[in-house]
């Protein structure tokens, strides 16, 4: 499949990956997030383990068949693009497969907004953090850097093929102001950080202007 058709990934195509979500469209990602959390808790718990599963089968489909490329992208994304992603497949299907439990952590259920601002193992507690929300009764925006487009473009499709209602699992492109949208959007109801110290300090601070909770997700005993 040639670079122009139009199946191939937006971050497979010239040009590369789109510019930062401004704070309107960050707003209306959470909107659109809102909106699908009763179509998802409409859903038995056993339907959604499935579905998060079938999420993770899709994703490994997804780099089996983009495979030459994601090896060109390895240096874009701080690593092999290939490991990144098939790690995540993995660690989905093992994080799935054991008891969610984020109320020790003080997790607060509905929209959550997820911050992944560095490559601190993704291929580990980024996809756990999404599959960690997804079964405690939320949706999810996860806020990526430009970098990690691959999982942005591909978990996707992956959410679309896995019957997820639209805007269970919402990606999009970001930088401090997208970060500062999110966490301060009144609809959030958690969020999940990765990041700088530095960044952390910053999203808590902001958190608890706003009301929210804000955990450090990679320092949680709750995702590991």
């Amino acid at each position: 499949m040639s670079a122009s058709e139009p199946d191939t990934p937006l971050l497979l195509r010239p040009g590369g990956p789109p510019l930062p979500a401004t704070t309107e469209e960050v707003d209306q990602a959470v909107i659109g997030a809102t909106q699908a959390l009763a179509p998802w808790l409409a859903l038995t718990q056993r339907e959604r383990v499935a579905s998060v599963v079938r999420f993770a089968e899709i994703l490994r489909d997804l780099v089996e068949r983009y495979r030459d490329r994601l090896w060109e992208l390895s240096g874009a994304i701080g690593g092999d693009a290939e490991e990144f992603l098939v790690d995540s497949t993995d660690e989905l299907r093992r994080f799935v497969a054991q008891p969610v439990d984020l109320s020790p952590a003080g997790y607060r259920p509905g929209v959550c907004g997820i911050i992944h601002t560095r490559q601190r193992r993704p291929g580990k507690f980024l996809p756990r953090a999404v599959a960690g929300a997804l079964l405690a009764d939320s949706v999810v925006v996860v806020r990526l850097n430009p970098d990690t487009g691959a999982l942005s473009e591909f978990a996707i499709r992956a959410g679309q093929g896995a019957g997820f209602p639209p805007g269970v699992v919402t990606t999009l492109y970001g930088d401090d102001e997208a970060s500062d949208a999110l966490t301060s959007n009144p609809l959030i109801s958690s969020v999940l950080v990765d990041g700088s110290p530095t960044s952390v300090a910053h999203t808590r601070a902001l958190g608890r202007r706003f009301g929210k909770v804000v955990i450090d997700y990679p320092d949680s005993p709750a995702f590991r």
